[in-house]
C-alpha cells in the first residue's frame, strides 16, 4: 500500500491563446492542483511558449511538458527550453519523454 497522499494534475491541449493559458494557470493554482501538463502534440504549437506563459502564474503548482516527443523538437532543444522554463517557475519542475514506433496495419 502507498502511504503518500494522492495527487491531482491536470494538462490541456496547446490549442488555446495566451490569455486563455494564463487564465488556466491562475485556476489551476487557485484549485491547487499538484502539477499541469501542457500537451506537445501535433497539429497544435508547441508545449513550451504556452508553458512559459502560464509558469508566472503558477505559486505552488508543479509545471512541465506531458511528453515531448523527439520527433518533433530535437533533444538539444528540448534540454534548453526545460533549462529556460525551470527558471520561471516555483513549484518543481517535470518533464516526461515520449517514444514510441507508430502503428501498423493488420493483414
Amino acid at each position: 500500500m502507498n502511504d503518500q497522499p494522492q495527487q491531482f494534475s491536470i494538462a490541456f491541449q496547446t490549442d488555446k491563446t495566451p490569455a486563455e493559458y494564463i487564465a488556466l494557470a491562475k485556476l489551476a493554482d487557485a484549485y491547487a492542483f499538484d502539477a499541469v501538463t501542457v500537451y506537445c502534440d501535433a497539429p497544435f504549437q508547441p508545449s513550451y511558449g504556452p508553458l512559459l506563459l502560464m509558469a508566472p502564474h503558477l505559486r505552488r503548482t508543479r509545471l512541465g511538458p506531458a511528453a515531448v516527443p523527439p520527433g518533433r523538437i530535437h533533444p538539444i532543444d528540448i534540454a534548453g527550453k526545460t533549462a529556460l522554463l525551470a527558471g520561471l517557475e516555483t513549484a518543481g519542475g517535470k518533464m516526461g519523454w515520449r517514444a514510441g514506433r507508430g502503428s501498423q496495419k493488420s493483414a
